[in-house]
This record gives C-alpha cells, sequence and structure tokens, in this order.
C-alpha cells in the first residue's frame, strides 16, 4: 500500500484479464524474507487453482532471467 505498488491480488486479476501463461511476482521490500515471498507464491497458486485459471506463478529475484 505505502509503496506504490500493485498488490498480489491485482497483479493476479491482471493477469488474468491478459491471458498469460505465466505470472512472475517479485517485491522490493527488503524486510521481506524469501519464505514470505514465497508464502505469497502459494497463496497465488491456491487462488489460481480455486478459481480454474490457466496460468502459472513463480517467484522472480533480481537475478531471474527469462527467455523467451
Amino acid at each position: 500500500k505505502t509503496w506504490g505498488h500493485s498488490t498480489y491480488t491485482d497483479a493476479l486479476s491482471l493477469a488474468a484479464a491478459a491471458k498469460v501463461r505465466q505470472l512472475g511476482l517479485f517485491h522490493h521490500n527488503q524486510d521481506r524474507s524469501d519464505e514470505e515471498e514465497d508464502q505469497i507464491v502459494s497463496e497465488c497458486r491456491e487462488i489460481i487453482e480455486n478459481k480454474s485459471l490457466d496460468f502459472g506463478c513463480f517467484a522472480m529475484r533480481q537475478t531471474t532471467e527469462i527467455v523467451l
């Protein structure tokens, strides 16, 4: 909220509307642990499954590379 970034639920909604194949989540909060980020990804995957959406979700790190 106070950082000016979207929430992960907002990102999920946008990803669903855009019909993406994969959603990569990252954060800029240096106080958030990797375990907390993994929990968010788990919650997103649960929402995706419960809503029968057809895309994956994964955590990204600063050094993550995506080959298109």
